[in-house]
């Protein structure tokens, strides 16, 4: 079933991009470098602190959101989309 709660799944997975890069970014600095500033090791705490804290839940508690909650078999919302991939796809226009 598509519902608004695939949005909020899809970017609530963005949150371990923080964390995924500032560990990369100190793994490779150390090994470029020598050694890991502050700065950094500060980034991947806040970034981890982020990446646990329930974001979603503190911004349903400050804004008040409708409930419309929308639940439609893909088969049968495929008929009122207004495009779709291939159409708009310019590799598949013809000039």
């Amino acid at each position: 079933m598509i519902s608004l709660n695939l949005s909020v799944e899809m970017t609530e997975y963005l949150e371990f991009i923080i964390s995924i890069f500032s560990i990369s970014n100190i793994i490779f600095k150390f090994e470029v470098v020598g050694y890991t500033p502050y700065i950094q090791i500060f980034g991947m705490v806040m970034g981890f602190i982020y990446c646990i804290s329930p974001v979603q839940f503190l911004i349903e508690k400050i804004y008040n959101f409708e409930e419309t909650d929308e639940k439609m078999p893909y088969s049968e919302a495929l008929n009122r989309f207004s495009t779709d991939y291939n159409y708009e796809n310019p590799i598949k226009q013809s000039y």
